[in-house]
């Protein structure tokens, strides 16, 4: 999972969107050429996180794309470490946690 994957991921839990909206606000361009391009490498993206189960598609006028929300956990993050003699807390920022064959699997959001 890259950078694209996180800002796609985290426009998704906002609200749902349509491919050409995703491309538009992550892209951030008006082009019509260029926004041509993004959308098919946008659908390549939805495509994978879709796979992995990190996104859904709902099909309708214009397919949208959202996280499923219901079968994962969102929130923030702490980490606490403690060695025995001494102990620290890391803010971890956004986390996302889900479940994929039996195993969770935590996205740092941040």
């Amino acid at each position: 999972m890259d950078a694209t994957d996180r800002d796609i991921i985290l426009s998704l839990l906002e609200a749902e969107k349509s491919i050409h909206q995703l491309s538009k606000e992550i892209f951030k361009t008006e082009d019509q050429h260029e926004l041509r391009k993004h959308n098919s490498f946008m659908r390549y993206r939805l495509g994978r996180l879709a796979q992995d189960g990190l996104v859904r598609r709902r099909d309708g006028r214009h397919a949208v794309y959202y996280v499923p929300r219901e079968d994962m956990l969102y929130g923030k993050a702490r980490l606490m470490i403690d060695n025995g003699e001494s102990s620290i807390e890391l803010k971890m920022g956004k986390v996302l946690v889900t479940e994929k064959d039996g195993d969770k699997r935590i996205l740092l959001l941040e």
